[in-house]
């Protein structure tokens, strides 16, 4: 068995869970989770049978019935390990990260990977990956998470070409190359920079800079384009206009949480006043008869924060399955208090949503170009 280490840096807060609810705490989960999607994207890029794809990602990580031929460890001695709560915030954390314990930037650590011989330089190669491009813990595609291995300034965009590749999975005897275009995969991926220098002082400054460039690629004025073309009329029980749906946040990511500013009721608890406002949600659904509530997508643009700037990967891929709807309903306290108001759940179809996907991703992608953001990889 051969051993590789890495010693790692965090640059941006890791939001990681402990073992117990809000608190913080590094895990080999973690990055055998980070290392499995990678891989994944790997396997997508030359292999087209999920069959296959799931043989070689169990070959190194295992499946529930066999272990994988790579173990891994992760150390850093109490000292090392600082964490906090976030009390300052920014627009990239969302309100799921409000309170919650996080590892500071700047703490070091060391991951330490165990495997055969043979498969030495695959996961040494597709670990620098990982860690480079990729982020762990909550909101980790909003550029939280991002970690840079020690004493390694730069970023090498050689990683992320399908030919560097193509020489390392010789090692598991793949030498077809039949795309699964469905999936994440390098053949579909385009990688934008943002030119800005991070410290671990500076990584607020840094994530409230990429905040606003995030906000402005999802707004229009003072709303997103899904509110003035049809939330608001949903929200108030108006008839909508399906020639009027505009999806521009689709890409980034699902659920969506919307609320009004006019429609709102105030309630004193104590002696506190509050203002409870409406809010309607955009999910998906696999079909009318799909049971599962508040179901999620990630977002297809990955936000990762690095020493020389941010980087935004992009990948061209199936959004939700074939046939999938998106789902519009009414949440929160307001409706509970507003039952009779309370509009019926609003459905769009595959046909209507996923005509329009291409031209928001492109959009979104020629809207970072207008922020600064420049095209490093095709």
């Amino acid at each position: 068995m051969r051993k590789l280490t890495f010693e790692l840096e965090f640059i941006t807060p890791a939001f990681l869970g402990g073992a117990e609810p809000g608190s913080a705490e590094l895990r080999p989960a973690s990055f055998v989770g980070l290392l499995r999607w990678w891989w994944r994207v790997i396997l997508a890029t030359f292999v087209s049978e999920r069959e296959k794809m799931y043989q070689y990602e169990s070959l190194l990580f295992g499946s529930q019935s066999k272990a994988g031929s790579a173990w891994l460890r992760v150390r850093a001695s109490n000292a090392n390990i600082q964490t906090e709560r976030l009390e300052s915030m920014v627009y990239m954390i969302g309100q799921g990260g409000r309170g919650r314990e996080y590892i500071k930037p700047g703490t070091r650590f060391t991951l330490y990977i165990l495997c055969p011989k043979e498969y030495e330089d695959l996961l040494s190669s597709l670990t620098e990956l990982a860690v480079t491009f990729g982020g762990i813990g909550y909101r980790s595609r909003k550029g939280f998470g991002s970690m840079q291995v020690v004493g390694k300034d730069g970023v090498n965009l050689n990683l992320l070409k399908v030919e560097y590749w193509r020489e390392k999975i010789k090692s598991l005897g793949i030498t077809e190359e039949k795309t699964n275009k469905l999936l994440p995969n390098l053949k579909s991926l385009t990688i934008l920079k943002y030119d800005y220098k991070v410290d671990p002082k500076s990584w607020e400054d840094a994530l409230q800079n990429l905040g606003r460039v995030y906000r402005d690629i999802r707004l229009d004025g003072d709303r997103t384009y899904e509110y003035k073309s049809f939330i608001s009329n949903f929200l108030r029980g108006d008839r909508i206009n399906p020639q009027n749906v505009r999806l521009r946040s689709l890409p980034l990511g699902l659920p969506i949480m919307y609320q009004s500013r006019s429609l709102h009721r105030v309630e004193t608890v104590g002696n506190r006043r509050r203002e409870i406002k409406a809010q309607a949600q955009l999910t998906w659904k696999k079909d009318r008869e799909d049971k599962e509530q508040d179901r999620r997508r990630a977002s297809s643009i990955m936000f990762n924060i690095k020493r020389d700037g941010f980087y935004a990967l992009a990948f061209r891929c199936a959004f939700l399955p074939e046939g999938a709807s998106l789902r519009l309903q009414a949440k929160g306290k307001y409706w509970d208090r507003n039952p009779s108001g309370k509009p019926k759940d609003f459905y769009i179809s595959w046909d209507v949503w996923n005509r329009m996907y291409e031209a928001m991703f492109q959009q979104i992608i020629e809207e970072l170009k207008r922020k600064g953001f420049r095209e490093v990889l095709p």
